[in-house]
């Protein structure tokens, strides 16, 4: 009956719908309907949720999911890290700027963000590699001109895709932090746990 009511709603409502579902009900949900239906649902759900759904289905019924997904690049990268680490919690879309940015177009691209969980702006080079991050009220208080990378702190809260979720808690309260930037062996920003997703 759950699997016909989602299905009955627009993906967008649907999606909505789902936050309020425990990742078991929800994966059995949607075993009832078929994959490009699940999949039309699971496209407007935060990829880090969305992967953590997938998880609990079948290797056969998560690629029948994902063949209609369309940020399934996206997701199947979580998929290939355990469930309890940084890499599995993580979501991959940043909000991120390149160094040379400046201050004006940092908050712009906040106002254009969509992930509310996140409340911090990470600064990268070219090539993707983390340089610093910096907070809201921070960039609020800064001339509007100014490079990012006047502004930023060089020190974010970091762990590697393998950290587990015990020393992610550590690491935040730690730094009284809201986030945790994941790195690559090489710095590159892989994406972000969240202080919601961890405790989630």
């Amino acid at each position: 009956v759950r699997g016909h009511c989602l299905v009955a709603l627009q993906p967008p409502r649907a999606a909505e719908v789902t936050r309020h579902m425990g990742l078991a009900s929800l994966s059995a949900t949607l075993r009832r309907i078929p994959p490009d239906a699940a999949a039309r649902i699971l496209s407007f759900v935060p990829t880090s949720r969305c992967a953590d759904i997938l998880q609990r289905l079948s290797p056969e019924e998560q690629a029948a999911v994902l063949k209609h997904l369309s940020n399934a690049n996206r997701v199947q990268s979580l998929l290939t890290h355990a469930p309890y680490t940084a890499g599995g919690i993580m979501t991959p879309e940043v909000l991120s700027v390149r160094e040379g940015t400046t201050v004006a177009e940092a908050l712009k691209r906040v106002g254009e963000f969509k992930d509310r969980r996140q409340t911090s702006v990470y600064v990268t080079t070219p090539d993707g590699r983390l340089l610093g991050w910096c907070q809201f009220h921070a960039l609020a208080a800064a001339e509007p001109a100014q490079p990012v990378t006047e502004v930023m702190r060089p020190d974010p809260p970091t762990a590697g895709p393998e950290k587990d979720q015990e020393e992610l808690f550590h690491i935040l309260a730690k730094d009284e932090a809201q986030s945790i930037a994941v790195l690559s062996s090489d710095g590159g920003l892989m994406g972000v746990v969240t202080e919601d997703a961890l405790l989630g």
